[in-house]
């Protein structure tokens, strides 16, 4: 009697479907900003729960004194993702430090900094759908809404052709954050 082992390599290919893709670049680019001026447009919530904003959801405009709203997140066909920063972010002094570099801003007492200096950038995305979950991959820095560090994972918890809710998780893996956006154009 003997025994074989035998090891494969499986290879996965995800096609995305076409009215995502037409949702986040209209077949050339798309500009995406957050829907600041709704409810449920920014939060706190468990992963993949009923309800994303569960544990906090900012009021409109809640956010305002912040350098999020004025952000706009650009997804061209060819996979090139540029985020408009006019200047400052808003996101966790932690990740900044760990990723970015220090910039010399003070945190609130939440470990927050509202207005961290950062220029436009550009990065590059990818859809893919482990478990069946549709995930927008986000390269090097790159990110949306509040700076939380991780894996610059986004799972597209709702879409509509104009709107969409996405969830990525703090770098400590703690806590996963939603965001809305809306399309500009």
């Amino acid at each position: 009697q003997s025994n074989f082992v035998q090891t494969v390599e499986v290879l996965v290919l995800y096609e995305p479907p076409a009215e995502l893709l037409t949702m986040l670049h209209l077949n050339s680019q798309r500009t995406w900003r957050i829907k600041a001026e709704g409810p449920d447009h920014f939060g706190l919530g468990p992963g993949l729960g009923d309800d994303p904003f569960a544990w906090y959801s900012a009021s409109p405009n809640e956010k305002s004194y912040t350098g999020m709203y004025d952000d706009r997140y650009i997804f061209s066909e060819d996979g090139t993702y540029t985020h408009i920063t006019n200047g400052t972010v808003f996101g966790f002094e932690e990740y900044f430090n760990n990723d970015i570099g220090a910039s010399g801003e003070v945190a609130n007492d939440l470990g927050e900094i509202d207005h961290y200096p950062l220029d436009d950038y550009s990065g590059n995305w990818t859809l893919s759908a482990p478990a069946g979950q549709e995930t927008l991959n986000l390269t090097g820095i790159s990110f949306i809404g509040m700076y939380v560090g991780g894996n610059h994972q986004y799972k597209i918890m709702s879409r509509t052709d104009n709107e969409m809710v996405l969830q990525t998780t703090e770098g400590d893996e703690a806590y996963d954050w939603h965001v809305r956006l809306i399309a500009v154009d």
